[in-house]
């Protein structure tokens, strides 16, 4: 186990630092000058000169890149330049929000694909199986903006139930839940269907092996053959479809917290861009990377503990 988990964060060394590169070249083929956007086209040229030199822009390009390279690997991104403020704390500060929907949205995704997988899978063929993958494939196909628009619209707009923008503060936990209701269940509706589908295709495996016929024949109830022996075995497929999930949710919490106007790393990210702020947006890509990297490893390190038949060399 050591020496796997050792050889999946060495591998994963070359994978963040090409992510760093990149983001480092891309950011800077994007028209537009930092400074000039900070300081407006009335700035006097030699006052814009001064800030570049202040913020190292004028520099040659594989010195920043070398300069950039060597903070980032000891967890310094620097400043943003549209704030002034260490970008490390910029990211801890919304970092807990984007956690917070992520996680929730993928509680409503165990909690609503899980169980109509296992419906669909029982009760193969009938209206319940393909009335479920029919609208599975319905919120497969759904964009999650536009189901993040009309849910602010029947629910804030038209019903007045819930707020449309804005986090909450966590001293006010009840506020943060009414902030969260909408954008959590929009994350968590646009990958329950692909749980159910994959929940279903899983489960009908297993139900068709030779142990499961054998529970039915021995007499045990139905609902034993169902959770202690078919949906066991059938976890781990599960399970590494949940890390992809956590994976794809905490990418689309990106643009649930634009359209909702959340606080988090979709909006630390898309303002960077705006402001052509270098240091933010290489820092909060390359915080993200580093994220879903650990959640991809834990997933596979998860397996041992679903499974004691797996060893890692």
């Amino acid at each position: 186990m050591l020496r796997y988990t050792t050889r999946k964060l060495l591998l994963a060394v070359p994978t963040v630092l090409g992510i760093l590169t990149l983001v480092f070249i891309l950011l800077r083929m994007v028209p537009g000058d930092p400074v000039r956007l900070m300081m407006g086209d009335a700035a006097l040229p030699q006052d814009v000169a001064a800030l570049r030199h202040q913020y190292g822009l004028d520099r040659p390009l594989i010195v920043q890149y070398l300069d950039y390279i060597g903070h980032a690997v000891r967890g310094d991104f620097g400043r943003s330049l549209k704030s002034g403020l260490p970008v490390m704390g910029e990211i801890l500060r919304v970092f807990p929000h984007t956690v917070l929907l992520a996680v929730v949205g993928l509680l409503i995704t165990v909690a609503l694909g899980i169980p109509v997988g296992v419906a669909a899978a029982v009760r193969s063929g009938t209206v319940w199986d393909y009335g479920s993958m029919a609208l599975s494939l319905v919120g497969l196909s759904v964009p999650t903006f536009w189901l993040a628009v009309m849910m602010i619209l029947v629910f804030s707009v038209r019903l007045g139930w819930l707020p449309i923008t804005g986090g909450g503060n966590f001293s006010d936990p009840l506020g943060v839940l009414e902030h969260l209701v909408l954008p959590a269940v929009t994350l968590g509706l646009s990958t329950a269907a692909f749980a159910a589908r994959m929940t279903r295709s899983c489960m009908l495996e297993v139900l068709a092996q030779d142990y499961v016929r054998t529970a039915r024949a021995k007499g045990l109830p139905e609902r034993t053959v169902i959770y202690r022996h078919a949906l066991k075995n059938a976890a781990i497929p599960i399970v590494t479809t949940m890390g992809i999930l956590l994976s794809r949710l905490l990418g689309g919490a990106v643009v649930i917290e634009m359209v909702f106007s959340r606080p988090g790393i979709g909006q630390l990210i898309v303002s960077g861009i705006l402001a052509r702020d270098y240091p933010l947006v290489q820092g909060t890509v390359s915080f993200f990377a580093v994220v879903l990297i650990a959640v991809n490893l834990g997933v596979d390190l998860l397996y041992a503990f679903l499974d004691p038949t797996i060893r890692f060399d």
